[in-house]
Formats: structure tokens, sequence, C-alpha cells
């Protein structure tokens, strides 16, 4: 079964005794469909990754790291081009 939550259509239905509940991010019920069955051979087929959470946002420290390793990265790109100018004023 497919029902529209808020602007996107999602699916419901039991599969093995349990019950589905997924975001389809579609826009029409049509696409709804062709979604819903691809979820339902996929889950016949024994994937179930299909329904796995997207991973979890950045931990704090995860995301600081991430902004150092930025930092280092855009400063060891501006003295290179600032070399190869220099280089070239010769």
């Amino acid at each position: 079964m497919i029902y529209k939550r808020g602007r996107f259509y999602s699916v419901k239905f039991k599969f093995q005794g349990k019950l589905i509940r997924h975001s389809t991010r579609a826009l029409s019920p049509e696409v709804a469909r062709v979604i819903e069955a691809k979820i339902r051979s996929e889950l016949a087929l024994g994937n179930w990754d299909i329904l796995k959470p997207k991973p979890s946002t950045l931990t704090l420290r995860e995301r600081e790291a991430q902004a150092a390793r930025f930092r280092i990265l855009r400063k060891n790109r501006e003295e290179l081009q600032a070399n190869r100018r220099f280089k070239n004023d010769k």
C-alpha cells in the first residue's frame, strides 16, 4: 500500500510477519508503486540491506578532524600556488 506523507509517498506492507514502512521519496504515486515493487522484490531475494538506515551524521570530533584536514589541504594548495607564481616571476 502506498500513501502520501507530507510531500512524499511512503509504502506500508507486511513481509514475513514484519510491518515494513519505508519512505519512497517519490512525488508521484506511479513512481512510488515502482519503488514499492522494487523493495518487495529485494526483500523476497533476501536483501535486507535495502531497509538499513542511512549512516548517522558525523560526531563533533569527526567534523573537527575533517575541518582540520580541509584547512591543511587548503594551506598546502595555497603554498603550492604561491611557489608556482614565485617560480614564474623569476
